[in-house]
């Protein structure tokens, strides 16, 4: 496993941009319940079902800025993303997390004595298929 999130990359296999990733978070991909509490119920606590549906949740990354990208090539657009993460000592290729989404929102900061990044907000839409580290 790597040591730190440097080195990671977004890609959009549509509009064919890359981001290089300073930092980012995914949220916690989840599932819906529902009561199935009924007069049968024994004892004194709620029962619960799950749905068989999972939300892949999202991400939201601080990427490098590039000041010629051109976000309404990738703005709201459905396309393959894939997140690869850092290669781990020893090894070749880092785990990648690949999923049909997009970006939902682009932000960027420019401040005066630091580097430009922009913020991105990317939604999983549908199954996250995860390759191992190599």
């Amino acid at each position: 496993m790597a040591d730190t999130f440097f080195g990671a990359s977004l890609t959009l296999a549509t509009s064919g941009e890359t981001f290089q990733i300073l930092e980012g978070s995914k949220d916690a991909s989840t599932v819906e319940t529902f009561e199935t509490t009924h007069t049968g119920t024994s004892g004194s606590y709620k029962t619960k079902g799950m749905t068989d549906m999972i939300d892949g949740g999202s991400y939201s990354f601080t990427v490098i800025l590039d000041p010629d990208t051109d976000e309404t090539n990738f703005l709201g657009v459905s396309q393959t993303c894939t997140v690869t993460y850092p290669v781990p000592t020893g090894l070749t290729n880092g785990a990648t997390w690949a999923f049909t989404g997009g970006i939902v929102e682009y932000g960027q900061e420019l401040p005066m004595d630091d580097k430009m990044t922009a913020e991105i907000s990317v939604s999983v839409n549908g199954a996250i298929t995860i390759t191992a580290a190599s």
